[in-house]
């Protein structure tokens, strides 16, 4: 089913096609009419398909499940249950790149749940045209993230700009936010799910700062920038989304991640960071959340399992979006203040009776 929004606010069903064997993944690319689709009788074959008028347009097909879809106006990338990101010119469907992102550590299964399918895991895509950017995680180092930039020599490629150590366990979530030229940031945050860190995109990557979500590991769900990248979301197994406000010190200071010769060893200065254990350091350093929606333990619906920045006219307020495990959406407002004012919720996704047919 697609649809868009009308001038009242409510969705115009543009079109409905029926999939007797039932739709295991559904993609759109925003602005334009193309999905990306994966059937559930043929979990290899993604089909790519005009929204507007139901016409098929292309079937990739590959040689394991596909988990997951993420386009830009530019690359089709497709992560498969074997372990490989897929990355594809939009324009002419040829394949760019093939990338291995499992570390040999990883558990078998890991790819093969359902935790493979949601957005951020093993691999990031960003939407800025001028300046596209896709990382992934590194197949040889647990921990570390490779970074690729999008260029016009000779036919869109992937040039590698490097790869840096993120965290000390296995990748979870990557996401990148940021919507123009030059000040794109990347989030990362492990399988521990205690800290979020930032970094800056360009030809050299640079550690901003780092965001405490809490002291005890968690599963984290998704990762979700605002519009201007000055605001960060993040939502947990623990039923809790934070939301951390970015100050000046934090979207400006970059500290580079590249490569570099160890500093020469004085005895005048001692530099107690070196002594420390990597968490001492992140929760004596970091930024922690000014805000925080919580759910709780009896209402099972509201345990967020994806959170997302909404436009909103009032620019003294963020308006944030969540998806709860049961499809069911919640919306709040969060003023400067950090005091959260829900103002809708459990909005079923497309429910019968709240779609206008658009004859």
């Amino acid at each position: 089913t697609s649809t868009t929004t009308n001038n009242k606010g409510a969705p115009n069903l543009v079109h409905q096609c029926n999939v007797p064997s039932g739709v295991s993944l559904c993609q759109m690319l925003y602005g334009t009419s193309l999905v990306a689709v994966v059937r559930i009788s043929s979990p290899r074959t993604l089909s790519l398909a005009n929204a507007w008028t139901g016409t098929s347009l292309r079937d990739l097909h590959f040689v394991a499940t596909v988990k997951r879809v993420e386009m830009n106006r530019r690359l089709l990338c497709v992560l498969a249950a074997d372990g490989r990101l897929h990355v594809f010119n939009l324009t002419t469907l040829q394949l760019i790149k093939s990338i291995g992102v499992v570390h040999p550590s990883d558990p078998a299964r890991g790819i093969e749940g359902t935790n493979a399918t949601t957005a951020g895991a093993f691999f990031a895509l960003s939407n800025v045209e001028e300046e596209s950017f896709v990382v992934c995680r590194c197949r040889k180092r647990l921990g570390w993230v490779r970074v690729y930039k999008v260029t016009d020599h000779g036919g869109i490629r992937l040039a590698p700009v490097g790869s840096f150590d993120a965290h000390s366990h296995s990748i979870a979530r990557i996401a990148i936010g940021g919507g123009t030229v030059g000040r794109q940031k990347l989030a990362t945050a492990s399988d521990k799910g205690t800290v979020i860190r930032l970094f800056s995109l360009g030809t050299e990557p640079g550690k901003l700062c780092v965001l405490l979500r809490g002291s005890s590991p968690c599963a984290m769900h998704s990762i979700a920038f605002s519009a201007d990248a000055t605001r960060v979301a993040s939502s947990s197994s623990t039923g809790t989304v934070h939301v951390f406000k970015l100050d000046d010190d934090e979207r400006d200071s970059t500290h580079s991640v590249a490569t570099a010769a160890p500093p020469k060893k004085t005895r005048s200065r001692l530099n107690l960071s070196r002594l420390l254990p990597e968490v001492v350091t992140d929760q004596t350093g970091g930024l922690r959340s000014y805000a925080k929606i919580r759910a709780t333990a009896e209402f099972a619906s509201k345990m967020p399992l994806s959170v997302a920045f909404m436009p909103n006219s009032n620019i003294i307020t963020d308006r944030i979006v969540v998806l709860s495990q049961q499809g069911l959406l919640h919306r709040y407002d969060i003023d400067a203040r950090g005091r959260v004012r829900q103002v809708a919720s459990e909005d079923a996704l497309l429910e019968e009776g709240n779609v206008e047919y658009n004859h």
